[in-house]
Order: C-alpha cells, then sequence, then structure tokens
C-alpha cells in the first residue's frame, strides 16, 4: 500500500506595512508563503509554492500579495511609522485616492452613492472566503462523506467483535452490514446538521466581525446596509444569502472583541 497525501505549509517571511481594505488604513501586516507539501510514507519528497499572503495585525484581514511591492521585510513588527520607512515608504503615495476618500467618509462630505459605493467594498471582499465554507454542495458533500465513514467504521468494528461469537462468517458479514446501515441512517442526517451549523458558526465568528470592523468607523444606517444589499444582488454575490442586516446592525453598536480591534 502506497501513502501519499498533501498539505499546506505557512512560512513566516517577516513584517512590513501595507494598506488593508477593511481598517481603510495603512496597517502592519505579516507576510507569510504558503506552499504545498507532498508527502509520502509521512516524508516530505516535494514542495511547491502556492502564494504570499498579507494578514493584517489589526483586524485579522488576510488576501494575496507580492515581495516587490516592498522594499524588505522586518524580521519583528514596530512601530508604524517605522515599519513604513523601512517597508513601504511609498505606501501613501499609492493608496492617495483610498486613504482621501476614507477621510471624506469619516467625515461625512461624501454623496450617497459614493457612501453605498464605499460600504459594498468590505461584502465584496468578504465573500471569497464563503466558498470554502458556505457553499451548499460543499457541505451536502462533507457532511454525507463523514457520515459515511462513521457508518462505515461501526460495521467494520460490529463484524470485528461479532466475529469470535458467531463464528459463522455469513452471520457476522450480516450484522457488519446492518450495523453499518442502521449506523449510517442516522449519523449521516447528524452530520449534515453538524456541517451547516459549523458553516453558519464561521459566518458569525469570521465574517460578522470583519464587517463590524470595516463598517464601524462608517457609521451606516440600517436603510444603507439594505440598499448595500440590494445593491450587490446585482452582482450574484453568494454573501447575500448568509448577511442578515439587523444583526450586522446591532452589532456596530457594539465595540469589537478586542483581539479584532483595529485602532483608530
Amino acid at each position: 500500500m502506497i501513502v501519499i497525501g498533501w498539505s499546506i505549509e505557512e512560512t513566516p517571511l517577516g513584517y512590513a506595512a501595507d494598506f488593508c481594505p477593511f481598517c481603510r488604513r495603512i496597517r502592519a501586516f505579516k507576510i507569510t508563503q504558503l506552499s504545498q507539501q507532498t508527502h509520502t510514507y509521512f516524508i516530505s519528497v516535494h514542495e511547491s509554492e502556492l502564494e504570499l499572503t498579507m494578514n493584517c495585525l489589526s483586524c485579522k484581514f488576510s488576501c494575496g500579495t507580492k515581495t516587490s511591492n516592498y522594499l524588505n521585510l522586518e524580521p519583528q513588527t514596530s512601530a508604524l511609522e517605522e515599519l513604513i520607512q523601512r517597508t513601504h515608504p511609498d505606501v501613501r503615495s499609492k493608496y492617495k485616492n483610498e486613504l482621501a476618500l476614507a477621510e471624506r467618509v469619516r467625515g461625512e462630505t461624501t454623496t450617497s452613492q459614493e457612501r453605498i459605493a464605499w460600504l459594498k467594498e468590505p461584502f465584496q471582499l468578504v465573500n471569497h472566503l464563503l466558498p470554502n465554507h458556505c457553499s451548499p454542495l460543499l457541505l451536502i458533500k462533507e457532511g454525507t462523506m463523514y457520515g459515511f465513514c462513521i457508518a462505515i467504521v461501526i460495521g467494520i468494528v460490529t463484524a470485528v467483535v461479532a466475529a469470535p461469537i458467531s463464528k459463522n462468517p455469513d452471520i457476522t458479514k450480516s450484522l457488519g452490514i446492518v450495523s453499518g446501515f442502521a449506523t449510517g441512517m442516522i449519523a449521516v442526517p447528524l452530520c449534515l446538521i453538524w456541517r451547516f451549523r459549523k458553516s453558519r458558526r464561521f459566518i458569525v465568528e469570521n465574517v460578522y466581525p470583519l464587517l463590524q470592523i470595516a463598517l464601524k468607523g462608517s457609521r451606516p444606517t440600517l436603510d444603507e446596509l439594505n440598499a448595500v444589499m440590494q445593491s450587490l444582488q446585482e452582482f450574484d454575490l453568494s454573501i447575500v444569502d448568509y448577511i442578515d442586516t439587523q444583526y450586522l446592525y446591532h452589532l456596530m453598536q457594539q465595540e469589537p472583541k478586542e483581539e479584532q480591534l483595529a485602532a483608530a
């Protein structure tokens, strides 16, 4: 039997300053190299680089980046201004339009069209997180697979335990099949429920906090959030099906969790 598998490895490369599309400010980022490791008999035999990512230390938002964006990477994070000068001295000029718009929104000097467009951006950015966690087809596939695996294991265990007792291969086989089938009838629905609840928990624990941080400084009204969701429906974004604007509006009246605060 050949034992082979794959895993995603994260290699920290350093720290740099960049513009965070969620905080709408210049922030410190952790730069990480993602690579795929191929294992044979649990020994790494091949490594291929996948993507370079940057993770905001303030709001935890992560996206792709390139080393060419930075003068260099620092081994440790430092005061923001110092990090800017050492890693990305022209970051403010690169994102002057975005920073200027952010100040206008905070100063409430934008038009209603500009404001709705501004409020839409975080939803569009976070939408890419959903396919790997919330796609209905993926959830059904995974829940069913887990249920079948449990049923197979229980069927095998039943057959192994029954073998010395019955001493009849046909009876042992039948007991294993019946046990596995009965377990599957229970395990598959339970695994589906568990997988869908896990998906919902991902939205509550990961998506809502990001939106809370990104939108809190803009102080959108409930009507504005509803207008944003209506506008997003035209783009056929899946996030429209998962966000409750009432809940999000209520969440924005609260302070973000301490570990996820994007300091003003």
